[in-house]
């Protein structure tokens, strides 16, 4: 069986948590991205209730 030099955890072991990291990771990229769309949309929304004049009936 093939080892890493990292403590004696198994190689597949390795990979699998790799595996899970970057997993984990891609979430992170996609839910980053969808919250600075979400993000651009309230601050052009802010903008638009300000210029009309919306902003100050709330």
């Amino acid at each position: 069986m093939l080892y890493t030099t990292l403590g004696n955890a198994p190689l597949d072991q390795f990979k699998y948590m790799l595996e899970s990291l970057s997993n984990q990771i891609e979430r992170w990229r996609w839910s980053s991205e969808v919250m600075g769309v979400q993000k651009l949309k309230a601050h052009d929304e802010y903008n638009r209730m300000k210029e009309s004049g919306e902003l100050e009936k709330l």
